[in-house]
């Protein structure tokens, strides 16, 4: 009796498992798939910073340090006047060389409002830099370019002394333009370097998820063993009822 009654007890606890095996995958299977929108989430986001380290990046700090070069020359490119209270010598427009301050307040506000196109157009030199002027046809106002090596912009105003002025605090502004690039630069480079330590780092939940999906193969199995014991039982019922017919 003792041993009928401990196969008894073995057979109900095995059932109790097989009626739990249903359930216990379905969680797992749900853990699995959260997992593994994880994991294409984690690889999504690694391929594109793998392709910021090979191409962002790389293209960003070539530009920025081209344009720093230039704005470095720039500076060394400005005609320094003595007198720093008044920068003014001559400005050329048109061909023209004007020497007096107010002449040329007045043919600048001229030649700027003369040019009706979006498309900046040069209309003389000044300070050793060429002159442009243009309509900003989204900010209905004129605007002045000087070139050299860099362009540098500043919004032109009805006010004749005032658009000299506006040319002389523009290249007096360019040190201070090439700080913030070079802070620019030195951000690029860091988030450079933060990358190509990012994709460095594996998917922290990899061996969970390496784990639940091994386990729920390994449950998927016990329910394919289980089916495969039902449907050949019922085949065998089957059987003996009809030899019992």
């Amino acid at each position: 009796m003792g041993r009928d009654k401990m196969l008894k007890e073995y057979s109900e606890e095995k059932g109790k498992l097989s009626s739990y095996v249903p359930w216990i995958c379905l969680i797992d299977k749900g853990v699995v798939n959260k997992l593994s929108m994880l994991e294409a989430n984690y690889k999504s986001n690694l391929y594109s910073l793998e392709d910021k380290i090979l191409n962002h990046f790389p293209q960003k700090i070539e530009e920025e340090e081209k344009i720093i070069n230039n704005m470095k020359v720039d500076i060394d490119r400005v005609e320094i006047q003595p007198n720093t209270e008044n920068k003014f010598t001559s400005i050329i427009l048109n061909g023209d060389k004007i020497t007096d301050k107010k002449i040329a307040g007045a043919s600048l506000l001229m030649a700027m409002s003369s040019v009706k196109t979006n498309t900046p157009t040069k209309i003389g030199e000044y300070r050793g830099f060429t002159l442009y002027s243009y309509y900003d046809t989204f900010s209905k106002v004129y605007k002045g370019v000087l070139e050299y090596k860099e362009k540098h912009f500043t919004d032109f105003e009805n006010d004749s002394l005032g658009n000299i002025q506006r040319l002389d605090n523009l290249l007096d502004k360019i040190p201070d333009r090439l700080k913030d690039r070079e802070t620019k630069l030195k951000e690029i480079k860091g988030n450079f370097e933060r990358a190509k330590e990012e994709v460095k780092r594996p998917f922290e939940k990899a061996d969970i998820l390496k784990e639940k999906k091994s386990r729920l193969n390994e449950l998927n199995k016990l329910l394919n063993i289980g089916e495969n014991r039902k449907t050949n039982n019922w085949n065998k019922r089957k059987q003996e009822l009809s030899i019992a017919d």
